[in-house]
């Protein structure tokens, strides 16, 4: 059909006296070739593209794991990690919330607690908690001659 179409032209061509030369009909091969190139040019940058952005998000959920577990030690640090995983990352601030919430869930801070747990009186040397543990009555013999010896200093 298509060869028919093409006698066809060629033929209202002559007909008509319109002179179609033969470097016009290369013309369009040419400009196919450069189309062709040009998509498997912009095929490679896009590709290229999608690999530099997923680095650069891997990058910064590295950094956000990094900096929520400073705190913490190397095994919850490993732990932290693993959790992350399964995070997904939208933006920056968002996977920085996601990631202070499980540190949050996983690793509480009782260093707080702890602190106002215990009640340093100045002049004695004496710490005492507010709420006193319980002891074996072998190991109460030991604290209260302990208690007994002056204090140093």
């Amino acid at each position: 059909m298509t060869e028919n179409f093409i006698d066809g032209l060629k033929t209202l061509f002559t007909e008509h006296y319109v002179d179609v030369p033969e470097d016009k009909y290369n013309v369009i091969d040419e400009l196919a070739n450069r189309l062709d190139e040009m998509e498997q040019k912009l095929d490679g940058e896009v590709s290229r593209n999608i690999d530099i952005t997923e680095e650069l998000d891997a990058l910064k959920r590295s950094n956000v794991v990094t900096a929520a577990g400073d705190s913490l030690s190397e095994s919850q640090k490993e732990k932290l990690e693993s959790l992350s995983n399964g995070v997904d990352f939208k933006d920056e601030a968002d996977f920085a919330e996601k990631i202070a919430e499980i540190a949050e869930a996983y690793f509480p801070n009782d260093i707080d607690k702890l602190v106002e747990d215990t009640i340093v009186e100045e002049g004695t040397g004496v710490i005492s908690e507010q709420s006193a543990p319980t002891l074996a009555p072998d190991m109460q013999q030991y604290t209260q001659a302990i208690t007994k010896l002056k204090p140093l200093g």
